[in-house]
């Protein structure tokens, strides 16, 4: 049921959307209109939306829906604010006072209080006579303490715009940034972690539409969540376009590297052979760049030296918006985002950072070492991605529910899958439970050595990757598989 008394909105536009040339400000206003538009649909019945030059009007018939609103604008790229208004037309001082007393007296109890008014149009009088005449007539008729110019409690907002007057009731800040999809689109490297996470929705914010990569080698666990942060990032501040999440199995790609590779230029490589798949799958999409989380020397593989390397497996431009960004900068954005929690429990990568990493490559040396590799398998991992839309309910597949153990099982097999260069300590058999070392590269083509009968329990320093090679005997008929986490790792 409409009430009597709606809810207007006057929404400003990016000011640098305001310094374009007029058809360039005209497409880029129309492009917020039409994003807006779809942002609301749900309550398309019960409100208004009008574009002019100068904002945009939003007019909403519904109380109950207003909160959900205001939360849906500050939300939208493009907007730099907005305010609830009430408009009247324009008479005399004496009238603006009183209208505004009206809307402001409960406000001003017991604070200090200015006002301030913007004008355009041609008039008798001066915005600073508007200011002094309203100013005296709150101060005259309400409980207000005072007035206090330089630093107000209360800040009385109006207009006058030819002959309307509009008094502002509340003002709210906007995300600033071009209205998305005015700016092209972008494939984010996606991992779950603060630095892609924050890439992404400041490309987001800066009017790209953005669509999300993850180079899979967690496994389903790790496809979850990221997928499920991806998602509450799209939805959040993206949910005008439609948005791809591509899943790309790369655990294969990582196996051949973590065997061909020497240590120091695995990391290396590793991002090299990920940008190189990137610019398959964007092309196949016609999509014309790259983002990446990188921030200069956050860690080794980060170098400059290193990022020149690494660029240079590829001619698609690749963007990267934290390049000087300090990691504390990065998590209290992500906190404001509201998305700290979800990235925060996101499981580390192990067995996948290269050990006593190079921090000075050149490209023709990291060239030869790739030349060890199987060609054959990136072309594998691309026709093998699984390419759908973020809101696709029918991504996120139920993982399998592995169990957890902190003490060996007695008659049980421990495979320890991590490299032989990460084994800082070999475990130890404990009563007759086995140990064997079985990289996790090399699980898959062991398997047939392996007793489906049999118990086993994987280990890793963090179990991440014990987890996805647990998966992957789960989908090979093994049915007696367990994470083994003894309580000091």
């Amino acid at each position: 049921m409409k009430t009597t008394e709606p809810m207007h909105l006057l929404i400003k536009y990016f000011s640098e959307i305001t310094i374009k040339s007029r058809p360039v400000r005209l497409r880029q206003c129309r492009q917020l209109e039409n994003n807006m538009r779809r942002m609301l649909a749900e309550w398309k019945n019960d409100i208004h939306l009008s574009c002019q030059w100068e904002h945009l009007a939003l007019t909403v018939h519904r109380a109950e829906i207003e909160p959900q609103i205001i939360a849906r604008l500050q939300q939208t790229p493009g907007i730099a604010n907005f305010a609830v208004v009430h408009e009247y037309p324009l008479r005399d001082f004496a009238d603006i006072g009183d209208k505004t007393l009206a809307i402001y007296r409960d406000h001003l109890r017991n604070k200090h209080f200015a006002v301030r008014c913007r004008r355009s149009g041609q008039h008798s009088f001066s915005s600073v006579q508007v200011e002094a005449a309203v100013g005296k007539i709150l101060l005259d008729n309400s409980e207000a303490a005072g007035v206090n110019l330089s630093a107000p409690q209360v800040k009385v907002l109006l207009e006058v715009r030819e002959n309307r007057l509009i008094i502002v009731r509340k003002f709210y800040k906007g995300l600033d940034g071009f209205p998305l999809g005015t700016m092209g689109e972008v494939l984010s490297l996606v991992s779950g972690g603060f630095d892609s996470t924050l890439a992404s929705y400041n490309m987001i914010r800066r009017g790209l539409i953005t669509h999300f990569c993850l180079f899979n080698i967690g496994g389903q666990e790790h496809k979850t969540a990221v997928h499920g942060i991806c998602h509450s990032l799209w939805r959040k501040y993206a949910a005008s376009h439609r948005a791809y999440f591509l899943s790309v199995p790369f655990d294969s790609v990582l196996a051949d590297i973590m065997q061909h590779i020497a240590p120091p230029f695995q990391g290396i490589v590793l991002k090299r052979t990920m940008l190189r798949c990137a610019e398959r799958l964007a092309t196949l999409l016609g999509i014309p760049a790259l983002v990446s989380g990188e921030s200069i020397g956050q860690v080794s593989s980060q170098t400059l030296s290193n990022l020149t390397t690494i660029d240079r497996a590829t001619l698609m431009p690749i963007f990267r918006p934290l390049v000087a960004c300090h990691k504390k900068e990065i998590i209290a954005a992500v906190r404001d985002m509201g998305l700290y929690d979800a990235v925060a429990k996101v499981p580390e990568y192990c067995s996948v950072t290269s050990i006593h990493p190079a921090v000075h490559s050149q490209v023709e040396k990291i060239a030869r070492h790739e030349k060890k590799l199987n060609a054959t398998l990136l072309e594998d991992v691309v026709k093998n991605t699984i390419i759908r839309y973020i809101n696709d309910p029918a991504l996120p597949e139920q993982r399998p529910t592995i169990e957890e153990i902190a003490a060996p099982i007695a008659g049980s097999t421990i495979i320890d899958v991590r490299p032989p260069a990460e084994i800082k300590k070999c475990l130890q058999a404990v009563g007759t439970t086995k140990v064997l070392s079985i990289p996790f590269y090399l699980l898959h083509n062991q398997i047939h050595a392996l007793k489906p009968d049999q118990t086993y329990l994987l280990y890793c320093e963090h179990g991440f990757m014990s987890r996805l090679q647990a998966e992957h005997l789960l989908a090979h008929g093994f049915n007696n598989i367990k994470i083994y986490r003894p309580s000091h790792s």
